[in-house]
Formats: structure tokens, C-alpha cells, sequence
């Protein structure tokens, strides 16, 4: 089905899509599907079209991009995740979508901090661990990774019974990805973690990230407060290359967004031990 130019906005059609798709026989909604095109006034296609600095412009429907936390994220992911070698500029660049300034402006940056290093023509390689955690970095930096958190306006719920419904619906949302201690789990499961804290997932920037919370569980409300427990936190990217990877059968985020999100959630023993399992730090 093809919607062009509707009245309602694309997040409200898109919840109401999904929680429709729960009541038909998997034979039938594996058939169906839905694609929108949002009615653009000139003015924004005018917009849409212009560059700013060399960079993307502010995405309408979340935060602007932060490239150093984009470059990081994709040099972790790569290494946590079993690449080896030198990453050029220009890799790190096709992956983020900034600019080649942009780029190499951010490589020096983390090289000053002493995490990585810069070789010949600026590729650019991790070299340690710093003495703090990598989203502690992040924020010294000034570019801490734009999260959304949720919660529930009151009392808790079973967040295992919440996943469940998170990982049937997984396939309707190709842009988000499950990450944090459940993502952990599934590659470690002999890590000291007892139960689930909260659930944690990676989006590329869009409406989808809230469409997929309210379709999981309509009760669910943003949080506020950045320094309170949520029940589901959802980090943004805007890379253009997001690096998902199926485990098992499930969608899941980089190692590197399993270990940011682990330490966004306070357990930085559980990161340390995640990250030195699957990657020997010099």
C-alpha cells in the first residue's frame, strides 16, 4: 500500500499500520506493507535540498547530527567487531555521511585524546582504551550520543515480556536494532548480569525510533530527566551506514553501541568486560 500526500502525519499512520498487522494471521500481514510520502511545501524542498557548512542539515525529525560521537561509534564498532588495520578518511566518511574537513577535524581530536592513531594520508586506527569510559569521553568532548529515554507514567512493567514484543516487531522497523545488556547477553552470555535493567536499542534518525516505542507499548512516555532510570532508551544515529547485525536470529546493534549503551546505564564493570572479551586492548 502506498500512501502519497496524506493529512495525518506519518507516525500516527504507521501506529495505527502496526497495531492492525497484530491482529491478522502471519500468512496474511507477511504479505502487506505500507510505504508513505509525506507532502513537502516548497520551502522545505528547498532546504532539503541545501548543505550547510559542507555538512547534512538537522534532520526534521530528530537531533542535529554529532559527528564526533559518529566517527567514534563507527571506529568501535569496526574494531569491537573484529576489523583490523587502518580506516581511511574516506571509509569513515561514506559510513557517517559528514564532510572530508568534518572528518578529519574529529580523527585529530580523538588522535589529541590519545585513543587513536593517525598514520600516513590520515587513516586512522584505535589504539586504547582511555582511562575513562568511552561515553565519560564522549561528554568531556561535548558530544555525547543523542538519546531518548522512556518510561511509564507509573509503577514498572515485565521488561522481558516488553522484549518479547520488541523482537516480534523488529521486521516491520529495519532503521532500529536491539542493544545494551540484552545485545550483551546474546554475545556473552557468561557475563555477571543479573536480569534486565532496562531495554536498549539503536535508531538511525527518524520517526521510527518513536513510532516502534509506542507500537511495543502505548503507555510509554519520554523522560525528562536525563539523570532518572528509564525502562527503554533509544541512542540516534545518523550514520548512513548504521552497521546492524543479526544474532541468532535477532537485529542487534554494533559492539560499540552495546558497549555506549552499557555505559549510558551505569555498568561500566559489565562494558569493561564486554569490550575486553571480544576485542585485546594494547
Amino acid at each position: 500500500m502506498h500512501l502519497e500526500s496524506p493529512r495525518l502525519q506519518e507516525s500516527t499512520i504507521r501506529t495505527i499500520w502496526y497495531r492492525a498487522m497484530d491482529v491478522l494471521a502471519p500468512l496474511i500481514r507477511n504479505r502487506l506493507s505500507i510505504d508513505v510520502t509525506p507532502a513537502l511545501h516548497q520551502s522545505e524542498r528547498v532546504r532539503d535540498a541545501q548543505q550547510v557548512d559542507g555538512e547534512r542539515l538537522h534532520s526534521a525529525d530528530g537531533p542535529a547530527a554529532n559527528y564526533t560521537y559518529e566517527v567514534l561509534r563507527f571506529l568501535l564498532n569496526e574494531v569491537l567487531g573484529g576489523a583490523s588495520g587502518w580506516f581511511t578518511p574516506a571509509a569513515v566518511q561514506r559510513s557517517v555521511g559528514a564532510s572530508a574537513p568534518t572528518v578529519r577535524r574529529v580523527l585529530r581530536m580523538l588522535h589529541d585524546s590519545g585513543v587513536i592513531e593517525i598514520a600516513a594520508r590520515g587513516a586512522a586506527r584505535p589504539l586504547r582504551m582511555p582511562p575513562v569510559p568511552w561515553s565519560d569521553l564522549l561528554a568531556r568532548l561535548g558530544a555525547p550520543p543523542p538519546i531518548l529515554r522512556f518510561n511509564y507514567r507509573a509503577g514498572g512493567r515485565d521488561l522481558r515480556a516488553l522484549l518479547g514484543r520488541a523482537e516480534s516487531r523488529l521486521q516491520h522497523f529495519p532503521e532500529v536494532a536491539v542493544s545494551g545488556a540484552v545485545a550483551a547477553v546474546r554475545y556473552q552470555p557468561s557475563l555477571d548480569l543479573v536480569g534486565v535493567p532496562r531495554l536498549d536499542f539503536v535508531a538511525q534518525v527518524s520517526q521510527s525510533a518513536h513510532v516502534f516505542v509506542n507500537v511495543i507499548d502505548a503507555e510509554l512516555r519520554p523522560e525528562p530527566n536525563p539523570l532518572a532510570s528509564a525502562a527503554v532508551v533509544v541512542t540516534l544515529t545518523h550514520a548512513l551506514e548504521p552497521r546492524f547485525q543479526t544474532q541468532n536470529g535477532l537485529r542487534m546493534g554494533g559492539m560499540g553501541d552495546i558497549v555506549l549503551a552499557l555505559e549510558d546505564a551505569r555498568l561500566y564493570d559489565i562494558a569493561h568486560s564486554f569490550g575486553h572479551g571480544v576485542h585485546r586492548w594494547q
